[in-house]
This record gives structure tokens, C-alpha cells and sequence, in this order.
């Protein structure tokens, strides 16, 4: 005796056998989604960080020496004037800008430079806010110890989308 179709219970194995199989491949889109967002906030924290390190190494390496005057140093936020060997000066200092991210206005704090003869120039992205910015000079040995922490922009404060470092250099001004 031959039946068409399917009987009661190989329509159940059936649907068991297909939700199995698509919660199991809804949970690796997920798993792969939120590993693709992580991933996308590290890079920007790293990304921000290898510049900002090479570029403050670089500016504090060249110049001649610290102006003492005009910098603001030992707080958060500090402010770095450097005095370079043909007498312009370079400013490091922090900015508020806000930023628009899905209709939500948020206001970043952000590290900009001052070059000579230049407009300021912002030093970290749009999604990175600069939580410690701390400068401090050891007027003996001519070293500037900067304490540096970057934050992914994250709205929601979803664990998925967080990405945060943190760091301390120690850079010696050249000899004159």
C-alpha cells in the first residue's frame, strides 16, 4: 500500500530537522555579524593609536624643546606647545566636536595639531573619543611622558561594538 505525501510523523521529523538547521545557521550569522563589528572597532581603536603614537613621537623628537609658557601639563586635558628649530611652535591640544551618528548628536572629545602655517588638523576619526589626554614633562632629562586613551564611539554601550586602549610613552626631546 502506497501513500502519497507524508504522514504525521515525518512531516514533525521534517520540521524539527529544518528549525535545527536554521537556528543553527541563524546563531553562526549572528556569531559572525557581531565577531565582523568587534573587529571593525578594534581596527579603528588600533588604527588611531599607531597614528597618534607615530605622529606625537615624531613631533616630539624634532622639536627643539617644550614651551613651558604656553603648554598646559600634569591635567586632563593637557596641552602640548613645542617650540621647533626654526622658532614656529607646534600646538597638540584637545577639541569637542559633535558628531551625528543615526539621528543622535554625541560630542566627541578629539586631538588636533597645529602645525606652522597651517589650519588645525584633527589627529583621531570621527568614531574614536579621546577619554585621557595627559602630558607631563621632565625638565632634567627632557623626556614627555603622554598618558593616551581611546574609546570606539559606542552609542548603544553594546559589548559587541566596544573597543578601548590605553597607553604611556616616554619620548625624549633631541639635544640642542
Amino acid at each position: 500500500m502506497s501513500h502519497k505525501g507524508f504522514n504525521l510523523i515525518e512531516l514533525i521529523l521534517y520540521i524539527g530537522i529544518t528549525a535545527i538547521i536554521l537556528t543553527a545557521s541563524l546563531s553562526l550569522a549572528w556569531g559572525v555579524i557581531f565577531d565582523q563589528i568587534k573587529t571593525t572597532a578594534k581596527s579603528e581603536i588600533e588604527y588611531n593609536y599607531q597614528f597618534l603614537d607615530n605622529f606625537l613621537r615624531n613631533q616630539i623628537q624634532s622639536a627643539k624643546s617644550v614651551n613651558l609658557t604656553l603648554s598646559v601639563l600634569n591635567v586632563n586635558p593637557s596641552r602640548l606647545v613645542l617650540n621647533n628649530p626654526d622658532d614656529s611652535i607646534t600646538i597638540i591640544e584637545t577639541e569637542d566636536k559633535t558628531i551625528n551618528q543615526n539621528g543622535q548628536n554625541f560630542v566627541l572629545t578629539g586631538l588636533k595639531v597645529t602645525l606652522p602655517n597651517t589650519a588645525p588638523l584633527s589627529l583621531i576619526t570621527n568614531k574614536t573619543d579621546l577619554n585621557t589626554f595627559t602630558i607631563n614633562y621632565s625638565i632634567i632629562n627632557r623626556q614627555i611622558i603622554s598618558n593616551i586613551s581611546l574609546e570606539y564611539l559606542n552609542p548603544s554601550q553594546d559589548t559587541h561594538y566596544g573597543a578601548s586602549k590605553t597607553w604611556t610613552n616616554t619620548t625624549t626631546i633631541r639635544a640642542e
